[in-house]
């Protein structure tokens, strides 16, 4: 599962825990492979399914159970292309199927010109058309495209590459503790406090989940100039109000 798409605590931990029990009281063998195509009963139930949601029949028999739409594309394209084939694309389309066809992103784009006007000329005497091939974008452009593209982090969430800090998963861990945190602020709402100074309230992520955080008047008056999409190196103290967490901003890095 890929959580930087924005599904945040979708892990079902008692169903993952039931299944592990069950697999160990009735002494089922799960230390071994099953069949290439994927579990059998699974691909029943994807059948029944699909069935059912569209009218639609496939027998489980001819049905392949992958990772996900990278090692489907990339199966598909081990099976029926050769070296030197022309691959065609929709605009926009899916980053993985270009990784797949060993076509870069700024390669890509600074060449739709050229694709598209092969594409609308396209015939079976016509070579394959001539690129000129650039260096990849570096990865900040990459993850600006995707924010602009689909509205959310698909590939690499600019927190994942911070190890030595705590997660947002795992902050309800250390209840009553200062912590470091490195998160992307997503939204910013500032308010008068009791005595006419300006604090907020950061709504900000990481790559595991999402996070409120409170900054009082005197740290926010320092970075009032705080923006959405940019990452900070917080420490915070985690407590607890009416059984809520409660995270107080001590202090802030920009990066």
């Amino acid at each position: 599962m890929n959580k930087s798409l924005g599904i945040y605590n979708i892990i079902d931990k008692d169903g993952i825990n039931k299944s592990i029990n069950n697999i160990i009281d009735n002494n089922i063998n799960f230390n071994t492979y099953t069949t290439p195509k994927g579990l059998k009963e699974l691909r029943i139930e994807i059948s029944t399914f699909i069935q059912n949601l569209w009218n639609y029949s496939i027998n489980y028999k001819n049905m392949l159970i992958t990772n996900g739409s990278q090692q489907s594309i990339n199966l598909i394209a081990q099976s029926i292309l050769n070296y030197g084939d022309t691959v065609l694309l929709e605009q926009p389309t899916y980053f993985g199927a270009l990784d797949i066809f060993k076509i870069n992103k700024q390669t890509m784009i600074k060449n739709i010109d050229v694709i598209l006007n092969y594409a609308s000329i396209y015939s079976d005497g016509l070579g394959k058309p001539i690129l000129i091939k650039y260096p990849e974008y570096d990865d900040t452009t990459l993850r600006e495209f995707e924010i602009l593209s689909y509205g959310m982090y698909i590939t690499n969430h600019p927190c994942s590459k911070y190890k030595d800090v705590i997660k947002v998963e795992n902050i309800k861990n250390y209840l009553f503790k200062n912590i470091n945190m490195v998160l992307l602020i997503k939204s910013i709402r500032a308010i008068k406090d009791k005595k006419g100074g300006e604090m907020a309230f950061l709504e900000c992520e990481d790559e595991t989940g999402k996070v409120n955080l409170t900054m009082f008047s005197s740290l926010y008056a320092k970075n009032n100039d705080l923006k959405a999409n940019e990452l900070i190196i917080v420490n915070v103290k985690v407590s607890k109000r009416f059984d809520k967490l409660n995270v107080l901003v001590n202090n802030i890095k920009r990066k």
